[in-house]
């Protein structure tokens, strides 16, 4: 959910508890996640040699492995943050260590196909010299060595040895921050623990000055000195938690601000919303949400 959360007052309620954690769905997720982060390495990979800004394509990669894994813990359930996190980093370390195991196996196939060529044509024609084609790197981490010693190039310039490595490092570190906040953007949003289902708009639209005003101060949100407002409720799939109502004003740039409401206060709301209604000022509600999904 978008905006800032307001600290609530005495007669507040403070919203659904932290998420537990769930053996079940947190194991799910953990395993979708990490060949979820072998794809996108297999896409990276694919996509570098046309398209790889210097320090955005890291950021990019990790935005949308984050963005994947984000969706993923919708459809599991999942909003257990230490487990979230802590699987963020692992998939980032899948991630990072394929691109570069791919691109080792990438290396050695073309060794290896240009060796073979090199032999058929000494077959056919006579001797041919193959002794200057570099022998395939043994393992990953020669591969690695080999690789950072022949350096890469940076702003006109070739970075090589310990460089190499510290860059290597810097876009690790840069695909985990752009990966990260996906995840912890969905995580701030709100989670109902007993039916365990994400909450979700169920009904929105816009409201005039006076009725948003009436209803921020009964609410105890800030008010905008003009201009009228768009509001949101939010709830779980089975309606056993609290309703979260979402208020945000047109001409202000504070962004939306939301409170939780326990069900005489939530029916309150709805009370002053269907009078508006009835009495014309607004129109009917501009959307409406079943309980189905996730």
């Amino acid at each position: 959910m978008n905006g800032s959360i307001n600290s609530p007052t005495p007669s507040t309620p403070s919203g659904p508890a932290p998420a537990g954690f769930h053996a079940a769905s947190c194991a799910v997720w953990l395993a979708g996640a990490l060949p979820l982060s072998l794809a996108a390495a297999w896409l990276a990979v694919l996509i570098e040699p046309n398209f790889a800004p210097l320090v955005v394509f890291p950021v990019l990669v990790g935005l949308c492995l984050g963005a994947v894994l984000a969706g993923w813990m919708r459809l599991c359930r999942m909003a257990h943050r230490k487990t979230a996190l802590l699987g963020v980093l692992a998939a980032v370390a899948v991630l990072v260590g394929g691109q570069h195991y791919l691109a080792y196996r990438h290396a050695q196939s073309q060794i290896d196909e240009r060796f073979a060529f090199l032999q058929r044509a000494q077959l056919e024609m006579g001797e041919v010299a193959i002794a200057g084609l570099p022998a395939p790197p043994e393992s990953l981490v020669g591969f690695l060595r080999q690789t950072a010693e022949q350096g890469r190039p940076l702003a006109g310039h070739v970075v090589r040895g310990a460089g190499v490595w510290w860059w290597w490092g810097l876009e690790a570190a840069l695909t985990l921050v752009g990966a990260v906040v996906p995840v912890w953007i969905a995580l701030r949003r709100p989670f109902c623990p007993r039916c365990r289902t994400w909450y979700r708009v169920t009904r929105g639209g816009s409201i005039d000055r006076q009725t948003a005003h009436e209803i921020a101060d009964r609410c105890g949100l800030p008010q905008a000195s003009s201009g009228a407002a768009k509001y949101r409720l939010l709830g779980c799939r089975a309606g056993c938690a609290l309703t979260a109502f979402e208020l945000s004003w047109d001409e202000s740039t504070a962004g939306s601000h939301c409170v939780f409401l326990d069900a005489p206060r939530r029916d309150e709301v709805l009370r002053l919303l269907e009078r508006v209604i009835l009495d014309g000022a607004i129109s009917p509600p501009a959307r409406e949400v079943g309980r189905g999904g996730p």
